[in-house]
């Protein structure tokens, strides 16, 4: 299934939650995309479950078992777990709208826009995946989404308050923060030790931030896959110099 069609297939189930439970449509559908790899993951071909929700032990529906990747210690590693199955995508969106109105992610309510969104349900431990955050909002800049957090629907949803521009550059700048900490470690520079898989999830989060901030500059993950490793050769080449430097070598 193409995007154009996974969005046309959910659009309308997504635009009645953001009615109903203030869920922005825009988040609802990136994450659905992402999660389901729009449409075609083997848990939503059989099961319908768009979102990768788990059977907790509360679940009394139907449930199927299937491998899944979980990180560890920010390490990806795959294991086996229950997950929720449903008769069609439309209670799958239904479900995923009741288990975001849990305690836990309260404060994604409060955020305004489908960035911001996926930010704090990343933040409250929706995945163990730490740049999941960064993906939706990237699934949602990428295909134009944010046009549905202010489409008509009856009542109209009401532009961003100025509290909540700010919450979306406070989250995006605590974002790039949380992920500069792997990459600060001035040992890391000294030895020529950073890489391309470290830099790359710093500057998609560096796009996001100035794209909240309002500045138009996008960054798609080839670009920064590319910016990265530019950056990685050049540390390596001074590192070297240095190093050769230090022994006397001429």
């Amino acid at each position: 299934m193409s995007p154009e069609d996974f969005i046309n297939a959910i659009k309308e189930s997504a635009l009645t939650c953001q009615k109903e439970d203030g869920i922005p449509a825009s988040f609802t559908i990136a994450q659905a995309a992402l999660e389901s790899g729009w449409g075609e993951s083997r848990l939503t071909r059989e099961s319908n479950n768009l979102f990768g929700i788990k059977a907790d032990p509360g679940w009394t529906g139907e449930r199927t078992r299937i491998a899944t990747t979980e990180y560890v210690a920010g390490v990806a590693r795959t294991v086996d777990a229950w997950f929720r199955k449903y008769p069609n995508w439309q209670a799958s969106i239904l479900d995923h709208a009741k288990f975001l109105k849990g305690a836990r992610y309260a404060t994604a309510f409060k955020t305004g826009s489908g960035v911001t969104f996926g930010y704090a349900i990343a933040s409250a431990g929706y995945a163990t995946d730490p740049n999941y955050g960064t993906k939706i909002a990237r699934v949602i800049h990428t295909h134009g989404l944010e046009s549905l957090d202010v489409v008509a629907s009856e009542p109209a949803i009401i532009p961003q308050s100025p509290q909540e521009n700010v919450m979306q550059k406070l989250l995006a700048m605590w974002s790039v923060f949380k992920v500069g900490e792997s990459v600060a470690n001035p040992t890391l520079w000294k030895t020529g030790a950073i890489t391309v898989t470290l830099l790359s999830p710093l500057i998609l989060k560096l796009g996001d931030l100035f794209h909240a901030l309002g500045w138009t500059i996008s960054i798609s993950d080839q670009q920064a896959g590319m910016l990265a490793g530019g950056i990685v050769a050049a540390t390596n080449i001074v590192v070297h110099l240095v190093a050769n430097k230090d022994m006397g070598v001429q």
